[in-house]
């Protein structure tokens, strides 16, 4: 959202004007919007941190504040990349928190669309970790807010995409690393040949006998990684990023900043 805004005053000003050069009475706005600009981006972060859940470091830090000059009398205040525009490309943030203001069904995580493009996820469905009562998650393979890990997810995918007839129709090369990727075994009785990632076999359950999802099995023990769920869906927008603009009556505070500002370079200015 775009902050630009127009000041009027009474006798006061006008006196504090007549004193300043145009360019003192411009650094003195500038300063005031970017005030302003500030706070708004504060109160975003104090929003997400309110209505979601242990929201990430990604969405929170993304609020970025694009600051006024004395050239250009407006500043913007929006999500975006790592905080800052041109910051490391992911998944934009503002398409992440669409479907949290508008409501409609949230867009698919990068995760998902791997593993649909692999035919594992089925369509219409979406990602979520398991809680504890449904055998989940697996150690290690989440982070502190009980979100997936980067690095266990491209170990995951390449675990599900590589089978024995890769590692047999291989070069040497390309074969002997996927040997050493992997623990390989083979059943003597149904000579059946398989593999462990981390003394783990994981496998893909179509809800015959498990719940819908990727589950790992460790000896007897068996871990839901990964439950398939039917396409989330906010029927009530949960945040507007827009409505803090009113609430926090940026505006109003931004003309007094200002105000406050220009005062201050009159009286440095011996008004």
């Amino acid at each position: 959202m775009q902050i630009d805004v127009k000041v009027q005053g009474a006798e006061k000003l006008r006196r504090a004007l007549q004193v300043l050069s145009d360019g003192q009475v411009k650094v003195a706005a500038a300063e005031g919007v970017n005030m302003a600009a500030n706070y708004l981006g504060r109160a975003m972060k104090a929003e997400i941190r309110r209505v979601f859940d242990q929201p990430t470091p990604y969405i929170v830090n993304s609020v970025w504040v694009d600051r006024a000059t004395p050239e250009k009398l407006s500043a913007w205040v929006a999500p975006t990349y790592e905080g800052r525009p041109g910051g490391r490309q992911g998944i934009d943030p503002q398409k992440i928190l669409r479907a949290q203001e508008a409501g409609g069904s949230r867009r698919d995580k990068r995760v998902e669309v791997a593993l649909r493009q692999m035919g594992v996820l089925p369509s219409g469905m979406q990602i979520s970790t398991p809680a504890d009562k449904y055998g989940g998650p697996l150690p290690g393979s989440t982070d502190a807010r009980g979100n997936l890990r980067g690095p266990f997810v491209r170990r995951l995918l390449t675990y599900l995409k590589t089978d024995w007839a890769m590692v047999a129709g291989a070069k040497r090369q390309t074969a002997q690393a996927l040997l050493k990727r992997y623990e390989w075994q083979t059943n003597a009785k149904t000579r059946r040949t398989y593999k462990l990632m981390d003394g783990m076999e994981i496998f893909v359950s179509d809800g015959s006998r498990l719940g819908r999802g990727i589950w790992a099995k460790k000896g007897r023990r068996l871990y839901c990684v990964i439950a398939f769920v039917r396409r989330v869906y906010y029927r009530n927008p949960r945040i507007n990023l827009m409505d803090l603009r009113r609430k926090t009556d940026v505006g109003g505070k931004a003309a007094k900043w200002i105000r406050g500002r220009i005062y201050e370079a009159a009286k440095q200015a011996g008004l």
